[in-house]
Formats: C-alpha cells, sequence, structure tokens
C-alpha cells in the first residue's frame, strides 16, 4: 500500500515530543509567546520512484518537516534560548526514534536550527526533516 501524504502529516502530528506544549497538523497563523514551545508539521513532497526498472509496485518516498518553535526572538538571552534549543533537539530526537521503532515507515531525519516566521514574527526554531518510504 502506498504511503500518502495524508497519512505522512498524520504521523508527524502525532508524535509526543517531551517539553512541546502543542502540535499542530498545519503551521498556525498566530503564536502566542505563552504557548511555547510549539510544534507543526509543514506540507511534505512525496516522490515515486521504480523499485527496479519497469517493476510494480512502486515505492512512495516522502519528505517533510516538523517545525518546534523554541522561543520568540529578542525576548531572551541568546546563551538561555541556546541552551532550550540543545535540549530540544534531544527530545525531538527521541519522539522521532520512538516512532520509526513503531514501524511507522520514518527511514532516517536530520534536525537543524532555523529562524522561523509565523505571521510577522520571528522565532528560535528546529526543524526535523523526515524521511519515510512504502
Amino acid at each position: 500500500m502506498a504511503y500518502t501524504a495524508a497519512s505522512f502529516i498524520t504521523a508527524l502530528s502525532g508524535l509526543s515530543i517531551t517539553g512541546v506544549t502543542r502540535m499542530f497538523a498545519y503551521p498556525p497563523e498566530t503564536v502566542a509567546n505563552a504557548d511555547l514551545p510549539i510544534a507543526y508539521v509543514r506540507l511534505p513532497e512525496l516522490t515515486n520512484e521504480a523499485i527496479t526498472l519497469g517493476s510494480l509496485p512502486r515505492i512512495d518516498n516522502v519528505q517533510g518537516e516538523v517545525v518546534v518553535l523554541i522561543r520568540a526572538d529578542g525576548l531572551s538571552m541568546n546563551t538561555d534560548n541556546f541552551s532550550a534549543m540543545v535540549g530540544m533537539i534531544d527530545n525531538v530526537n527521541a519522539a522521532l526514534k520512538t516512532a520509526a521503532a513503531a514501524s511507522n515507515r520514518i527511514d532516517r531525519w536530520t534536525i537543524r536550527q532555523e529562524t522561523a516566521i509565523v505571521g510577522e514574527s520571528g522565532f528560535w526554531a528546529l526543524v526535523a526533516t523526515v524521511e519515510a518510504s512504502g
């Protein structure tokens, strides 16, 4: 059975990340600082390739991102923000390990720092790029 974009979004938005107060299955329009940290899923990219030339069925490969907003830009000292980011890297990694062990087709992931913009506000954020297939 093919792995659909919808099922991938459901799997990612179902992650239980320690320390995250709320998980969205879509990018929020606004974020209140009191609600941080929150996480959301960005729209995935789906590719399809043959296992061998001319073979069927083909494997769907899906890549998407889970964004964790940690702190609003300019509200805390960089040392505090950096420390919060390091702790959250471990939490996101642990959540993805748990999800991968549950056989939901997650193949690999990378976690990086980014400044994410929601509405007109910038946030210290972690972005986990997750790849799955099936």
